[in-house]
Parts: C-alpha cells; structure tokens; sequence
C-alpha cells in the first residue's frame, strides 16, 4: 500500500514528499516485504512475490487500500467527516448483512451472545476511521499509509505480549 499511496500522492495529489520521507516509506515497503519473505536469504530475497495466491490477493488488496486512500483524502475536503465515517459504515452495514445471514445460520445468536465485544469493536473501529480522516486533513496520503503500515508491527507485539501467539517460523505439521 505504501507505493501505490505513494504513487497516487505524488501523480493525483501533486503531493510532495521529502527525500527523508521518501527513505521511510521506502524502509516501510521493503519491511512489509520482508514479512513475506521465507528466510533473509538473497536467493528468497529475489524470487517473485507474485507466484503464490496470497500474494497475488496481498497486492490487490495493496492497489485497493491505495483507491480508498484516495477516496478518503478526497473526502476531508468535501466532506464532513462524521458524516462521511458515519455514511461508510452505514453503506457497509447495508451490503454486508445479506452476505452475513446467507453464510451463517447462527448470526442472530452470535450477535446476541457477543453484543457488547462487537458494540466496543465497532466503536473503536470507527474510532480509528474518523482519527484516519483527521491525520489526512493534516498531511499527506503517503504519509499516513506509511505510517498505517508500521501500525502491523503494533499488532504483532501485542499479539505476541498479550494474547501469547507464536511467532517466527512455522512448525510443519506432521
């Protein structure tokens, strides 16, 4: 996501980014890199990412968060944003419902069981939606991104900290 906001900043935006900002961005895409790959080995290092599924779904994903990256800088300009936060969720609230009670029998005793996980979930995530508006009303679309990316390094210290998951190479299963 990083290069294509970059991208889409510098060519759409007429964003200008520094050459120090330049060099984080650039660390912050070669350590999402990294993530993918199998060991720090050269060899690994230059294989192409785009032979395996996941990959192929990682970059279009990378493309798709880089439109609405564009799509929400846009926004703080024309834009209320509460009304616009408030007018995605319930956008994605409308078309995600059907979808939900077609895959699962048991949503309304999910929902009902789970109710007040999924209220502070909810309100943190929108939470999070209006301080991301608010970060690109103040500066620049491959800024924040970039700085978004670094936000998995957050996720995984604390998924390692306080949920005690596993990390580092995957065990085979036998």
């Amino acid at each position: 996501t990083p290069l294509f906001t970059l991208l889409i900043g510098i060519f759409y935006l007429n964003e200008k980014v520094t050459a120090t900002a330049f060099v984080g961005i650039a660390l912050v895409i070669f350590g999402v890199y990294a993530i993918h790959l199998k060991s720090f080995r050269l060899k690994n290092f230059l294989k192409p990412m785009l032979k395996s599924k996941g990959s192929i779904f990682a970059l279009l994903t990378a493309i798709i968060s880089a439109i609405y990256g564009l799509i929400y800088k846009i926004s703080t300009t024309a834009i209320n944003p509460f009304i616009f936060v408030y007018m995605s969720y319930f956008f994605l609230l409308i078309f995600y419902t059907p979808f939900l009670f077609l895959k699962s029998k048991s949503i309304i005793s999910q929902i009902k069981k789970y109710r007040k996980d999924l209220i502070k979930i909810g309100m943190l995530d929108m939470l999070g939606a209006y301080l991301l508006i608010a970060a690109l009303a103040l500066s620049q679309l491959s800024y924040v991104f970039a700085l978004r990316q670094v936000g998995i390094l957050f996720s995984v210290m604390g998924g390692i900290h306080f949920f005690k998951e596993k990390y580092g190479k995957p065990s085979r299963r036998k």
